[in-house]
Formats: C-alpha cells, sequence, structure tokens
C-alpha cells in the first residue's frame, strides 16, 4: 500500500512482529532507531523484543539490543506487581459477593500471549456490575486507591459514562472501575444494553488463581476492536490488533465468528468490527478474513477507508479526536470549541499512557504543552485547520459517516 512507501519504519516494524518474519538483507543502525521510536509510540516495544528473541540471523546494534531489553524487563516488573494488584482486587470482589470481569491488558498478557512480559500494560481495567459500583468503590478505597475527580454516582452518570474517573495508589497502580464497555445509551435491537450482553456471555473462571469471569474470546476480540474505533479512533497504536491476532491464534477453531458478527450486528457496531479485522490482517499478517470467507462470512470495505483507517493507525490517530456523530448533530462554534478541546486537553490516564508517566503526578501537567508541540510537528499548520474544522468536510467525512451508519 501507498501508506507503506513513505513509511518504511512502519513497515520494518510490523514485519519483525511476524513470527515467519527473516531478514534478507541487515537492517541499517539508522532504520533500526525509528523503527524503536515507531514501536514505543505503537506500544508494541516489549513484544517486538519478544519477537526478536525467537528470531535467528537478525543482527541488531548493540545500543539498540539493551535498549530493547531494559524496556522489556522494565514491562515485565510492571506486570508482575499489576498483576499482583489485580489479584488482590479481585479476591476481595470475590469475598464480597462481587462479579467481577478483568479487561484488556491483565487477562490477555496471562491468557493469550507466549510471555505474559511481551505485552505492555499501563493500568488495570475492571468491569462490575451497575449495581454493585459503590460497594467495589469502598472496597478499592480499603486498598488505599483514591479518586482525584468528582463525581456523582446516579443514572446520569451511568448514560453519560462507561467507567468512573480513574482511582490511583501511591505505588503507581491505575485503575479502572467499569460497568460498560461503551456508554450505556448504545442499545441493542432487542433494546438489551450493551453491559447485559457482557454479562450474559461472561463465564465463570479465573486468572492466576483469582476467581473471575471471564469473555469468551468472541467478546474479547469484540472488545478490543470496540477499544480501537468507537473509544480512541485508531490513536493508541496498534497494541490492541496484536491483542486480537494473539487472541485469534490462542483460540483458532473455537472462535464461533457467526456469533461474533450476529452480535456486533446487535450492538450497531458490525463495521467497526469488520473494519478492525481486516485491519488486523493487514498490519499483523494473520488469516482471520480467510477464516470468516470458510464460514460463508462476506463483506466489502471499500478500499478507499482502509487506506483511510491504516493513515491513520499509522499517523496516531485523526487530527480531530471527538465523535463525528456528535458534531453531526450539534454543528457550529459548540462544535468546534468541542473539538478543539477534546483533541488538545486529552485525559491525564491518554498523556501519562502516551509518555509513560504517572497519571496522579503533577509532572504530567508538564508534559501538555509537549503533546501540543508533537501535534504540530506531526501535521503543521493542519492542526490548526482540523481543529477549528475548516478541512471537516473534505477530509475522512465520508469515512466517519460510513462507520456509524447502522
Amino acid at each position: 500500500m501507498d501508506v507503506y512507501k513513505s513509511n518504511k519504519p512502519f513497515l520494518e516494524l510490523i514485519q519483525l512482529l511476524r513470527p515467519d518474519y527473516y531478514e534478507k538483507e541487515p537492517i541499517p543502525d539508522a532504520d533500526w532507531t525509528l523503527i524503536i521510536e515507531y514501536a514505543k509510540e505503537m506500544q508494541v516495544l516489549p513484544l517486538l523484543f519478544f519477537m526478536l528473541k525467537q528470531k535467528t540471523g537478525i543482527t541488531l546494534p548493540a545500543d539498540i539490543y539493551n535498549q530493547l531489553k531494559s524496556v522489556y524487563l522494565a514491562n515485565s516488573n510492571r506486570n508482575l506487581f499489576l498483576t499482583y494488584d489485580l489479584i488482590r482486587i479481585l479476591t476481595l470482589l470475590d469475598k464480597n459477593a462481587i462479579p467481577a470481569i478483568p479487561l484488556k491488558g491483565a487477562y490477555l498478557a496471562h491468557v493469550v500471549y507466549e510471555g505474559p512480559s511481551a505485552r505492555q500494560m499501563t493500568d488495570l481495567d475492571i468491569m462490575v456490575r451497575w449495581e454493585d459500583i459503590t460497594k467495589a468503590v469502598v472496597i478499592l478505597e480499603a486498598l488505599g486507591y483514591v479518586i482525584n475527580e468528582k463525581y456523582k454516582i446516579n443514572e446520569e452518570y451511568r448514560r453519560s459514562n462507561h467507567h468512573l474517573p480513574i482511582f490511583t495508589h501511591q505505588s503507581g497502580t491505575i485503575v479502572e472501575i467499569h460497568w460498560n464497555i461503551l456508554k450505556p445509551l448504545n442499545k441493542s435491537e432487542s433494546g438489551k444494553v450493551i453491559e447485559e450482553i457482557l454479562w450474559f456471555q461472561a463465564k465463570p473462571g479465573d486468572i492466576i488463581g483469582a476467581k473471575a469471569y471471564v469473555m469468551t474470546p468472541e467478546f474479547l476480540i469484540l472488545h478490543s476492536a470496540i477499544h480501537l474505533t468507537m473509544h480512541h479512533l485508531f490513536n493508541l497504536g496498534i497494541r490492541d490488533f496484536y491483542d486480537i491476532e494473539h487472541i485469534y491464534r490462542k483460540f483458532r477453531g473455537v472462535i464461533d465468528w457467526e456469533f461474533l458478527i450476529s452480535s456486533a450486528k446487535e450492538m450497531k457496531l458490525e463495521k467497526p468490527i469488520l473494519l478492525t479485522l481486516a485491519l488486523t490482517d493487514i498490519i499483523t499478517g494473520s488469516d482471520i478474513l480467510d477464516e470468516l470467507n470458510i464460514k460463508g462470512i462476506n463483506f466489502q470495505i471499500p478500499d478507499q477507508y482502509l487506506i483511510d483507517s491504516l493513515e491513520m493507525v499509522v499517523q496516531g490517530g485523526p487530527i480531530y479526536n471527538v465523535s463525528l456523530r456528535g458534531v453531526k448533530k450539534n454543528p457550529g462554534l459548540l462544535a468546534i470549541v468541542n473539538t478543539t478541546v477534546n483533541r488538545i486537553l486529552i485525559s491525564r490516564k491518554m498523556v501519562g499512557m502516551k509518555y509513560r508517566i504517572r497519571a496522579d503526578s503533577l509532572m504530567i501537567y508538564l508534559y501538555y504543552p509537549k503533546y501540543l508541540y508533537d501535534l504540530y510537528l506531526r501535521y503543521g499548520l493542519d492542526l490548526f485547520r482540523e481543529a477549528l474544522y475548516l478541512d471537516y468536510e473534505k477530509e475522512h467525512q465520508g469515512f466517519w459517516e460510513w462507520m456509524i451508519e447502522t
């Protein structure tokens, strides 16, 4: 694809992450530096080192190897601490008869990755039922976690959010308590809110000895796809694509694709899911689409929309990071202000994830100017044109309209 021609380091990175890759010719030292930068931004540095350890015949410059090894070991230690904290929380929730589902990182690292240290983790995400939210807060507070933002648990808050503000611990651990993976206003055709569908499919299980409910492989994939598209508009690197690829490899032959697609249709999320599966094949080299074709599941994504979405993945998301649906419903000055604020004043958690700094540290506010400067370096004057929505009608409009069609 043309997207790769101007992004050679990105192409080299995803090739190195493929199990069947072999080095046809040595990679120049200068390219390694750019590959490492891309891997860091795309949140796959630990995975890159893990994959390189499995390969023979690839020669890395000593400084690059040492840098990768250092990041991998640091990530291993962090994952160990996060896993310990997760087990403590799940154990207490279970003792208090609060069903809980561990989401994303910690569960995937231990269940679908060959080595838990290969999966970069930032925080802990745990889902409980809405009626258990208050009890879950009490348990987190008893463990020393605090929320530094004001909130009020009521139906209005439930309708406008899908998780509480972040909990932080003096150890540096960040926890998000969810009751949904999307705002509950997103209802399926049968009238069930998405959280009800999630609990219906969840099964009793455990993670490293701690009792919990676990998602089926189909919903692990669904959640990763939602996280990539509906939550972050392809602005979170490529880690989630490799999550999906590892889920697919782990549960190949067991995944009920018809159930996955029908569930996505019921939630009105079919297009984001199918697009994510197509991009997973393109980026990771998996053969999910072949599997779907064998099952008789055929679909067509316009080539331009594949290119648009891949460009956003490579660039780190669209310049405007705000809901297209919200802007279309509320055009005018308010939409312009919301677009600018949502893009520039991203959450402390997102800044922490991007620059690897604790979200509860006062130092995090020093990174907002850096974030704006990084945006300017990447987009130049286009940043301000997009932030003011002057180019909204021209760039990617058809893509986002296609994404939200039902």
